[in-house]
């Protein structure tokens, strides 16, 4: 079995077209705590479309958390038990995934971002896609981009009782 590179992008040119019309931003932007905002850029964030759908393709890549004593795996379902209002999707379109976006770290792409440490900004697991699959193509579809509050260090102090975890980026809704 040959090994895959979950990053590499030969198919970026039918992800951009597959996608081309929707959420035609340069740029997404998404706050988790009303202060700080962190922006994305569309090319990026296709980019990683296609990485979720090569995850797949080998079962998936772990995450940093556990649940029933093995790690979670990318992508998994997006259950959106939250009910955010996705712009764009309609239940006939399938199944919504998640999966993390890469952030850049030293010039380079790299899964999850860098490892964990308290003097480095970046926040692994935190930002992530969603998405459908078009069954035809196999091409991922962008239906949002989604930021996991609980696991950020921008995260607000006290937040309202009732809340969701999740915040969308508000070109999304």
């Amino acid at each position: 079995m040959h090994a895959i590179d979950v990053t590499a992008n030969p198919r970026k040119d039918e992800y951009l077209a597959e996608n081309a019309g929707r959420f035609t931003a340069e740029a997404y932007t998404i706050t988790l705590d009303g202060n700080h905002e962190w922006k994305f850029e569309r090319d990026h964030v296709i980019e990683v479309l296609e990485h979720a759908i090569n995850a797949a393709s080998i079962g998936g890549v772990p995450g940093d958390e556990k649940k029933d004593g093995s790690f979670v795996q990318y992508p998994h379902e997006f259950r959106n038990s939250e009910l955010l209002n996705l712009k764009l999707y309609k239940k006939e379109q399938g199944t919504l995934y998640e999966y993390p976006i890469l952030l850049p770290f030293m010039g380079q792409r790299v899964p999850f971002g860098p490892p964990k440490n308290p003097r480095n900004p970046m926040q692994p697991y935190v930002f992530r896609v969603v998405y459908t699959i078009n069954p035809g193509s196999g091409i991922a579809i962008l239906q949002g981009l989604i930021g996991h509050k609980d696991k950020s260090k921008d995260k607000p102090k006290d937040p309202e009782k009732g809340s969701t975890p999740f915040a969308l980026a508000k070109q999304f809704y």
